[in-house]
């Protein structure tokens, strides 16, 4: 949960929830001005241009890329080359309907409607992918319609003032998103800071409730046996005795083993109590057939334990050898074990949902646990 794709995601997500925010509030904006400014203007002076025709069409034109971008963006599907196109579409209704109006109503003026209108669709269309690009292309409408007057020789004073009142306010509605997007991305990097420490205190706690649950039956089994040892109580020369402390050995080595992560924790864990009984000088064969999940680890201590109390109760001679399987099948996972001798202790009786089977026949023990999955 911590990688740092996933911590790019979260940031994503909140800097693009909150611009998506920010753009339709524009979107708003880019209506409001075609339908309350520029058409009443388009209306208003209709006998004015060269072609009205031209000039309802470069409209239209307009609304359409207005609509169709609001819907993109209320679904969030607005990509890169939808963008762009939109945006190109834009720029050419513009050049149209700028060119459509005579010399002596130029830019600025009443009648040149799509002035205001293209840096707003601008905006719209680039302010969530580059806020540069925003103001360059902002720029670069001032910088044309300032060279347009100067070939037309209208005069580029009065322009300016109008020019400068429109270009300020998209600036400051340009710096307020990127101010916002600063903010976006303040706000997510706390709460992604916030979610790493809640996770880590989860993951701590997790632990050691862990460690307190796996080490719980030591202090009933393996404290005793310490303490006898440490006495001099404990009769070593006593077979049960030392088979109880081999079987307290397999455990703890099998605790010890279920904090590895390997792919495969069953047979890890059964290789660890194969150490202790290799250590008495039993040669132990381990077999593994078909696939199995990695069970659950209360369901892989139910496994294990018959094998582990037989390899290290089970009466041999130095030398003995003993098999032991691990069989995956489609619907269960049985781990067994084969070994000359006889039983000293019981071993294990059925531990639900894990069951135990023993078998002893011609000096041979027997002993299986299946869990059904």
């Amino acid at each position: 949960m911590t990688g740092e794709p996933v911590e790019d995601t979260v940031r994503d997500l909140t800097v693009s929830r909150l611009s998506r925010g920010f753009r339709l509030a524009n979107l708003v904006i880019v209506l409001v001005t075609l339908l309350g400014l520029a058409l009443p203007s388009l209306l208003s002076s209709a006998d004015v241009y060269d072609s009205f025709a031209t000039q309802v069409i470069a409209f239209a034109t307009q609304v359409l890329v207005t609509v169709f971008a609001g819907l993109r963006i209320r679904h969030e599907r607005l990509g890169d080359t939808t963008r762009w196109a939109l945006l190109v579409v834009s720029v050419a209704s513009y050049l149209v309907s700028t060119t459509g109006v005579p010399a002596s109503h130029q830019v600025a003026q009443e009648t040149d409607w799509s002035f205001g209108v293209i840096g707003w669709l601008g905006i719209l269309l680039l302010l969530d992918r580059t806020v540069p690009g925003t103001v360059l292309f902002l720029a670069g409408v001032n910088v044309f319609s300032t060279g347009y007057l100067v070939v037309i020789g209208e005069d580029v004073l009065r322009f300016g003032v109008g020019a400068i009142l429109v270009f300020g306010f998209q600036l400051a509605v340009v710096a307020a998103a990127g101010t916002l997007r600063r903010f976006a991305e303040s706000a997510s990097a706390a709460v992604r800071d916030a979610q790493r420490l809640r996770t880590a205190q989860a993951v701590a706690d997790q632990v050691q409730s862990d460690r307190k649950a796996r080490y719980a039956g030591l202090a009933e089994t393996t404290v005793p046996l310490l303490s006898d040892l440490a006495t001099g109580r404990a009769d070593l020369t006593d077979e049960r005795t030392r088979a109880r402390y081999a079987v307290e050995a397999a455990r703890m080595r099998r605790l010890f083993a279920e904090t590895d992560e390997v792919p495969d924790p069953l047979v890890h864990e059964l290789k660890a109590c194969v150490d202790v009984a290799e250590r008495r000088g039993i040669a132990v064969h381990l077999d593994t057939w078909g696939e199995h999940p990695p069970p659950p680890v209360e369901i892989r201590r139910r496994l294990i334990e018959p094998v582990m109390r037989t390899l290290a109760t089970a009466a041999t001679e130095p030398g003995t050898s003993a098999r032991v399987t691990v069989l995956g099948s489609g619907n269960a996972v049985t781990v067994s074990i084969v070994i000359p001798g006889v039983v000293t202790q019981e071993v294990v009786t059925d531990a639900p949902p894990v069951t135990v089977h023993t078998t002893t026949a011609d000096g041979m023990i027997w002993v299986e646990a299946r869990w059904w999955t």
